[in-house]
């Protein structure tokens, strides 16, 4: 943690947390004094209030980047490809390559998405990557960076040092009802948060299942894996995309998804915490 007394220029909407008072709303345009530098956070004063928001919205205030040395360039830039150690591979690269890999300096691990460009993927990776920038909090697996590198459009995201809702699932079925129960009430009270928060922007998610469920060392449930999400604020539905058993037979006989397909899905993912079972036979993907 470092000290500092600058102006900073805020480069992007951020909404804050709901429930978190330290963590405080900003405009797009405004300039704020930072106190103190975190890793990920700037602890700032705006109108006599004093909180911290994530550090890719903020921008010294007069454009210039210190280059005294590697931890302040950290801060306020895009780390490199080489800024990172690759720690393994990890599955779901349908659009490129996925790793799990080391911030050199900190230690800190995320998860690295190389696309490649030239393939047919980059403009799904494009739009992931947008919308993943407006959905950010603390129910979905957030967007640290992305950059251009080389051939390549780099995505690095939360690591869920958990896995995904799969696990979960089996787990859940090892201990009593009543412990059950309780998990599962957590888990849905968070998880419906999420898609509450994406259907409040207008996007539908259309892949919700156990798979894109991810869950973080402390035990909290984040939404993730944006791919195939879409903004329907204007038309109020889209094209049927995602996994079948976990879609209504509305979706089918209509067509098209609405918000009302995702909240289907969290339903057959809570049934699955309980049960153990998925309530439905079928395994068919759909693009």
């Amino acid at each position: 943690m470092t000290q500092t007394d600058q102006l900073y220029k805020v480069i992007k909407d951020y909404a804050g947390l709901d429930g978190d008072l330290q963590l405080i709303p900003i405009n797009k345009g405004e300039i704020v004094f930072v106190i103190k530098k975190e890793i990920e956070y700037y602890t700032i004063e705006k109108n006599s209030q004093i909180g911290k928001v994530p550090m890719e919205y903020l921008r010294p205030y007069n454009g210039e980047y210190s280059t005294t040395s590697s931890w302040h360039n950290l801060l306020f830039e895009i780390p490199t490809y080489e800024d990172f150690d690759v720690v393994k591979m990890l599955s779901g690269g349908n659009m490129g390559k996925t790793e799990l890999v080391q911030l050199k300096l900190t230690g800190k691990q995320y998860v690295r998405k190389r696309v490649y460009f030239g393939k047919k993927d980059k403009q799904k990776a494009d739009q992931e990557v947008s919308i993943m920038q407006k959905l950010s909090s603390r129910y979905t697996v957030r967007l640290i960076w992305s950059y251009i590198d080389r051939s390549e459009l780099v995505m690095i995201t939360d690591y869920c040092e958990l896995g995904d809702l799969k696990k979960v699932i089996k787990d859940l079925q090892l201990i009593s009802e009543g412990e059950r129960l309780n998990r599962v009430w957590d888990l849905f009270a968070q998880i419906i948060k999420a898609v509450d928060f994406m259907h409040s922007l207008g996007i539908i998610h259309r892949d919700i299942k156990p798979a894109n469920i991810f869950i973080m060392e402390d035990g909290t449930a984040r939404l993730g894996d944006f791919g195939l999400a879409k903004d329907i604020s204007v038309e109020g539905f889209v094209a049927v995309a995602g996994t079948l058993n976990y879609q209504a037979a509305e979706v089918w006989t209509m067509k098209r998804m609405t918000l009302s397909s995702d909240v289907f899905a969290v339903g057959v993912c809570i049934y699955e915490l309980i049960t153990g079972e998925n309530p439905f036979a079928a395994q068919q993907f759909l693009y």
